[in-house]
């Protein structure tokens, strides 16, 4: 009041005017129902709710290796046959392996009682990638790109494993039932008697971590037994799916995918290896081993861009990525042909550890051709797998020479075929003036020229030349491979090229004329494996095929004979200016369509 004390902490407004009261305080919310509750959740079918591999580690660690089986082609455990259960699998390891895998055995089960314990202390004593156990190697990974380790350590690691598959990672692969299909020992039966998985399995790709270290001289493979694994792989696993039933498979052939990843993962592993040992030309190491191991690889993966064309999961899935692992290792490959003392060519010494009864008497190989039964293409088409002389010394690159079993301009060919798209051509234009300034020999040979046409008519969009090379004889088959890649594209060219400039009009009367094509002309022109085909594509494109009254049996001057129609009363004729080239969208996503070719059996 005027005159009178101002209480504290009260402000007082001008004019003397108090401030309004403080609003009353809300309202306390309303106490929350009593919550209700929740059913019992019915049991998980096959046993309780919780988790299975806590409750019972028998079924878990068999529903692990249900997971794997489908995932990795693997037998579970209890499923019966030769690789089925860790006892099973115990059976045939080495001797020297049996000890080691059931002291093993007891350490995981005191691990794990330990960490039930709760101790998670507790580790495998004889686990080799666990501090200070036999090499302390945290120094030299930084836990980077598994491709940089061993580039720069002077070439100091020098793998020491002799078999194609470490002990401690064989050991451990069959405590968790993860012996893949492929390399399931049949003695007696696919394999000799004497064999056990050792000599079945290998080593399988894996990046290093912080607790899994890779550059481990004992975990690491030389060389020279990285050579026997390339040489392995081709004599009894590669061919496997042209080879009839598998009793690994229930007596069925092994399906192509299966194979396909199998070696894609063990050969990625065999580049991992050399890149641990700093094999990588100029600045590391280089021979001719890692030359022909690497140029076996890049063959293998360029054959199944066409081998595997039939199977529209690896089309739509697999090939994209088999092309990146082609690209690494060609560029690998590059590496060694440029390095700058010329290695690529040398033989290295054989070392003494290694005999030539573990090595194989010629490039890893142990015999002159396929193991096992007699090969049959997808088509059913029988295959020559004799031992003939005459067939048997064209399976080996360069068994004598200089090169040393080496192949470098036909792997500078298949580079500058995968790299056609690239930059819109400019890499090729750049790596053969390189070849051309430095190394004219290898520019100047047979294979680089080839594929420089090759090179030179898909540039130029001649859809003509592309094709007459696709066919001719003289093209080596892994050429055609990487041209397969392309048809599509070439095709398309083809069809848009042609029907723009067939069926022009005459000045004077209007009238088309060349308007009228055959199709069994089409057919040879462009490599279709029938009319069928042929008919699908111009349906595709939106150009018009009509079935006209025959004029006569011949056919014209560039027509296959095995493409004439067996009824001589009509024929398929392509009018060109009934219809204009179209390309068809997918009203889903919007993208154009993409037609596929089939796999060219009766052209590569």
């Amino acid at each position: 009041s005027p005159g009178g004390a101002v209480p504290p902490f009260r402000r007082v407004l001008p004019g003397g005017r108090a401030p309004p009261p403080p609003p009353p305080p809300p309202p306390p919310p309303a106490p929350a129902p009593p919550r209700m509750a929740a059913p019992p959740r019915p049991p998980r079918k096959g046993g309780d709710a919780r988790s299975t591999v806590g409750r019972n580690d028998d079924d878990g660690r068999a529903a692990l290796a249900e997971r794997n089986a489908q995932r990795f082609a693997t037998k579970p455990s209890g499923g019966g046959g030769a690789s089925s259960g860790s006892s099973s699998s115990k059976s045939i390891l080495p001797p020297d392996l049996r000890e080691r895998a059931d002291k093993m055995a007891a350490q995981v089960a005191a691990r794990r009682a330990a960490a039930a314990a709760g101790d998670d202390s507790a580790y495998m004593p004889d686990d080799p990638n666990k501090a200070g156990m036999r090499r302390d190697l945290a120094d030299d990974d930084d836990g980077g790109d598994d491709d940089a380790i061993g580039a720069g350590g002077g070439g100091s690691l020098v793998g020491e494993c002799p078999h194609m598959c470490p002990d401690e990672e064989l050991i451990r692969r069959e405590m968790e039932d993860d012996i893949q299909l492929l390399e399931t020992v049949d003695p007696g039966g696919l394999h000799p008697r004497n064999w056990t998985v050792r000599e079945t399995a290998v080593k399988r790709f894996r990046r290093s971590a912080a607790d899994f270290k890779l550059d481990i001289p004992e975990l690491v493979r030389p060389p020279r037994v990285l050579e026997r694994v390339c040489g392995y792989l081709e004599e009894w696993v590669m061919e496997r799916d042209r080879q009839g039933p598998d009793p690994r498979y229930d007596s069925a052939p092994p399906p192509p995918l299966d194979v396909y990843q199998f070696i894609w993962d063990r050969t990625r592993m065999v580049r991992k290896d050399f890149i641990l040992q700093n094999y990588v030309g100029t600045g590391g190491k280089c021979d001719a081993v890692a030359v022909r191991c690497h140029e076996r690889i890049a063959r293998w993966h360029a054959m199944c861009e066409h081998q595997l064309s039939h199977i529209s999961h690896f089309v739509l899935q697999q090939s994209q990525q088999n092309v990146q692992e082609l690209g690494q290792t060609m560029k690998t490959l590059n590496q060694y042909y440029d390095d700058a003392g010329g290695r690529s060519t040398e033989e290295p010494p054989l070392d003494d550890d290694f005999d030539s009864a573990k090595l194989g008497f010629l490039h890893g190989c142990l015999s002159d051709k396929v193991m096992g039964a007699d090969l049959v293409d997808f088509d059913g088409t029988k295959l020559d797998n004799s031992s003939d002389p005459a067939r048997t010394k064209l399976r080996f690159v360069g068994a004598k020479g200089a090169s040393h079993g080496t192949a470098e301009p036909e792997m500078r060919g298949l580079y500058i075929l995968l790299t056609m798209n690239n930059d819109g051509g400019m890499e090729v234009l750049k790596y053969a003036g390189r070849l051309c300034v430095q190394r004219p020999e290898i520019y100047n040979s047979e294979p680089v020229q080839l594929a420089l046409r090759i090179f030179q008519a898909k540039k130029e969009y001649n859809y003509a030349r592309f094709f007459s090379i696709l066919r001719s004889p003289s093209t080596p088959y892994l050429y055609a491979c990487i041209m397969f890649k392309h048809v599509d594209q070439m095709r398309k060219i083809a069809f848009r090229i042609m029907a723009k400039t067939f069926g022009a009009r005459r000045k004077d009367t209007g009238e088309n004329f060349y308007d009228q094509y055959p199709l069994r002309d089409l057919v040879h022109l462009l490599c279709f494996e029938d009319a069928d085909e042929a008919r699908e594509a111009c349906c595709h494109y939106n150009i018009t095929v009509r079935e006209v009254p025959s004029a006569g049996s011949g056919s014209g001057s560039g027509s296959d004979p095995s493409t004439a129609p067996s009824d001589s009363s009509t024929e398929e004729i392509i009018f060109w200016r009934h219809a204009d080239f179209k390309e068809p969208i997918d009203p889903a996503k919007g993208t154009v369509k993409i037609l596929r070719p089939r796999k060219m059996i009766r052209t590569i």
